[in-house]
């Protein structure tokens, strides 16, 4: 993770640029991914915050964007606000065979709508 990106996190916990910011990660279907919580290029497991990660899972989109890993309260919240009781279960419904990159797309877009 950037410099700039590690300095972006405090103004994202506010909630709404948190969401735009994690789905204009995901807004390419090539950026996301199920099973890890990121890949690099090749498609092989990273981790979200290291500089070769090139797609994420919905819960590390979030890690990536807010600086929050290993947070659990913080990922927890992430998750109450798609509507999920907790990231795990973010995770779970993510990484579901029959999960489509548009089905991601419209949590998160009904999120932001959501949220002031």
């Amino acid at each position: 993770m950037t410099t700039t990106e590690l300095s972006r996190a405090p103004e994202r916990e506010a909630g709404k640029a948190l969401l735009l910011a994690v789905r204009e990660r995901l807004a390419d279907e090539a950026r996301w991914t199920k099973g890890f919580a990121a890949r690099d290029a090749a498609g092989d497991p990273t981790q979200c915050e290291k500089p070769d990660a090139a797609c994420f899972c919905i819960v590390g989109a979030f890690w990536r964007e807010s600086a929050k890993l290993n947070d659990i309260r913080a990922s927890n919240a992430f998750a109450v606000r798609l509507g999920f009781g907790d990231w795990e279960t973010l995770a779970e419904w993510n990484d579901a065979p029959e999960r489509t990159h548009a089905e991601v797309l419209a949590r998160l877009d009904a999120a932001i709508e959501a949220t002031p």
